[in-house]
């Protein structure tokens, strides 16, 4: 027959074991991708966000945040240690990691010229229109 301390010694030792592949697994979850997965999520969202129609904003915003995610995981796989991906993988996820952010720089940058542009033609515009306003009042 158990008694209380072997009943409670048999829970620790399922807790030890349980615990630890509790951090097995997220040593593996928070671990970067493998490079070839990496690239290939990365390109994949990348393409969504292209394909998918203006209308469609929610997809469109999850596209967006899962293609900087998976920047960033590319990232991390590129300067982990644990890669022993050939040169020419590492350049070529490294090229696109690089596209995808000055891809969406671009697009940032293109956003505040036309802010920029609208804003200086308003400020120009609309004393211009006053001033030919007042000149036809005048008349």
């Amino acid at each position: 027959m158990l008694g209380a301390s072997d009943v409670r010694h048999g829970e620790l030792d399922t807790t030890t074991r349980s615990g630890s592949t509790g951090e097995q697994l997220l040593g593996r979850l928070l671990a970067p991708p493998d490079l070839d997965d990496g690239v290939e999520s990365l390109e994949y969202w990348r393409r969504r966000r292209q394909q998918l129609p203006w209308w469609r904003v929610r997809a469109r915003r999850e596209a967006v945040r899962m293609t900087i995610r998976w920047e960033q995981r590319v990232g991390a796989a590129l300067v982990s240690r644990g890669n022993q991906a050939p040169l020419e993988a590492r350049l070529s996820a490294g090229a696109l990691v690089a596209r995808t952010r000055l891809a969406r720089w671009t697009r940032r940058a293109r956003i505040a010229v036309l802010t920029t542009v609208t804003t200086v033609v308003l400020l120009l515009a609309i004393p211009a229109v006053a001033a030919l306003a007042y000149l036809l009042h005048a008349l």
